[in-house]
């Protein structure tokens, strides 16, 4: 068998060790193979406008609240009809290249983006978003450090990190009493980027990495520059999993652990993601998140070919260090809950409970379930619940004889799956210098093979399925050698 292998375009096409050239609307799975990815399945009604972040909140007695922002409105869902109503204070100007970030903070969920008040909701009491109390100033980002809102990217200053009283989000005037105070973080690292809560926070610099560590009165807390060359320019790359970042640098994608970034993408798939992307609208539209349960963190970011909104996606499985990538439209990326339905709201979902994508005691129905989701460019929620995505897989380039050309007359895919149709392309080369060209693509007979005829000293091979199949490992081959040139 010629398997796939994994996928790093970046590396020579020929011997890379079993590389695959395309790995294209798949998920990573073990052994080096394959598993389909599933479209993109609208799950609510539409916001006014494109979604600029979105959020989940969960009350202590497990009922979850969804929120979204656009331009000029906050929005929560209703599961009532499956509709995203206006729960605004008035009315926002987010620029495009702006973006709400949320965190909760015990019962009140806290909203920022530049140029706007931070706004605040009281779960389970709350009919709109009022501005957040004590007068905090506008900022672009905002963290839960231990018992802290954290700001950062404030109007004192785009290197500015403003902390809370402790234990009081509505209290911001610098006193030693509540500890309330802030923080100007000197020095050539641009500006604040990004901040992960937790017992400690992690703050992302355009081009450095600092930690903020709780020591108490007089200094509340300590920062410490801990990444000296390394930040990212991309606010929405940073994706959080336990003490675990990810994020894109100016010179790749890392993994950041708390002490120093280790780089994921290198000689794998870094040259190939920034010769894609569209860096007039990557910085606020490159967006990241997570899922636990497929093991993987998802990127979504506008490539080449994109008028502004994400058009593709690059895909890590974080367990089986492997990746892959994805083509579809989308405005943001978000990691959401499940929000929780009765069987009489469950009707808003499908007419028919029937025809529901998962059985009636998913914990999906139930909520709190955490889900990797996006907003699609009809402005709607979307689970990744479609349909699958037709896949391409493309092995590197093989050489059945060394030193000789061959002809290749039978190619069988190693494809699993009862509804998968798939199809054989074969690109034959004699010389490096030669363009590659894909003939015309083959079906598979009733035995599994793809009778092909195919002379060349260097072979390449690719599988194009539809309809979902469960493994994608590799082609078997069968060929003869030919004369020598």
């Amino acid at each position: 068998m010629i398997p796939f292998g994994e996928y790093a375009p970046d590396r020579p096409d020929f011997n890379n060790s079993g590389g695959a050239t395309i790995a294209k609307n798949v998920l990573p799975a073990p052994d080096k193979s394959y598993r389909s990815l599933s479209s993109q399945s609208a799950v609510s009604g539409a916001l006014g406008a494109r979604c600029q972040g979105a959020f989940a909140a969960q009350q202590a007695d497990g009922e979850v609240a969804l929120f979204a922002g656009d331009a000029s409105t906050l929005n929560k869902f209703d599961t009532s009809d499956a509709s995203f109503g206006d729960v605004s204070n008035g009315t926002y100007s987010v620029v495009t290249d702006e973006n709400w970030e949320f965190a909760q903070f015990g019962t009140t969920v806290i909203a920022v983006t530049g140029g706007e008040n931070p706004q605040a909701w009281t779960l389970g009491s709350s009919s709109a978003f009022t501005d957040l109390g004590g007068s905090p100033p506008t900022a672009r980002h905002v963290a839960i450090v231990r018992d802290f809102v954290v700001l950062g990217n404030t109007a004192g200053g785009t290197n500015q990190v403003r902390w809370s009283a402790i234990g009081d989000e509505s209290s911001w005037s610098t006193s030693a009493t509540t500890q309330a105070d802030q923080q100007d973080i000197k020095g050539p690292g641009g500006w604040v980027q990004r901040i992960i809560g937790g017992e400690y926070g992690t703050i992302f610099l355009e081009h450095e990495i600092h930690r903020m560590t709780y020591v108490g009165s007089p200094l509340v807390f300590r920062f410490d520059l801990l990444e000296k060359t390394r930040g990212t320019p991309y606010p929405g790359s940073v994706a959080a999993l336990g003490r675990d970042v990810f994020y894109i640098s100016d010179d790749g994608f890392y993994v950041w652990n708390g002490t120093s970034s280790t780089p994921i993408g290198t000689d794998r798939i870094d040259k190939t993601f920034f010769a894609d992307l569209n860096d007039g609208h990557a910085r606020a539209r490159i967006s990241s998140a997570i899922d636990p349960i497929e093991k993987v963190v998802m990127w979504v970011y506008p490539s080449m070919t994109s008028s502004g909104n994400p058009d593709k996606a690059i895909i890590f499985n974080y367990s089986l260090n492997q990746w892959s990538h994805a083509e579809f439209d989308s405005e943001i990326l978000v990691r959401m809950m499940s929000p929780g339905y009765t069987m009489e709201t469950l009707e808003n979902v499908s007419g028919n409970l029937d025809t529901l994508a998962h059985s009636l005691d998913s914990r999906i129905w139930t909520g709190g379930e955490l889900l990797l989701q996006t907003f699609d460019t009809d402005h709607k929620l979307a689970s990744f619940t479609g349909t699958a995505l037709d896949a391409v897989i493309e092995t590197g380039e093989f050489q059945p004889l060394p030193g000789r050309r061959s002809m290749i007359n039978r190619v069988r895919p190693i494809v699993d799956g009862s509804s998968q149709t798939t199809t054989i392309q074969m690109a034959p080369r004699n010389v490096g210098s030669d363009s590659l060209s894909f003939e015309t693509a083959v079906s598979t007979n009733t035995t599994g093979d793809c009778p092909v005829r195919v002379n060349g000293r260097y072979h390449r091979v690719r599988c194009n399925i539809s309809d979902g199949f469960d493994f994608a490992q590799g082609v078997d081959v069968t060929w003869k050698a030919r004369g020598r040139r």
